[in-house]
């Protein structure tokens, strides 16, 4: 599984292999753990260190979306 990191302010594009901690994680799993560790508490929801995450579900055949925002 890969991580693809899209930076709005600069438009540029990072693909990633996931990070261990992260490993059979998948939809609100992944999400949570990827905004606790890489999101502060303080940061604004609209600012431009905030993120907004986007991961299938791990136990779904299909590829659905779990988004989630730091609000």
């Amino acid at each position: 599984m890969k991580i693809l990191r899209i930076n709005m302010t600069d438009l540029s594009v990072l693909e990633e292999v996931v990070p261990q901690d992260y490993v059979g994680l998948g939809g609100r799993a992944l999400t949570s753990m990827i905004v606790a560790n890489e999101v502060r508490p303080t940061c604004h929801p609209l600012g431009p260190n905030n993120k907004l995450v986007f991961a299938p579900d791990c136990l779904l055949e299909q590829w659905l979306l779990t988004p989630v925002a730091c609000l």
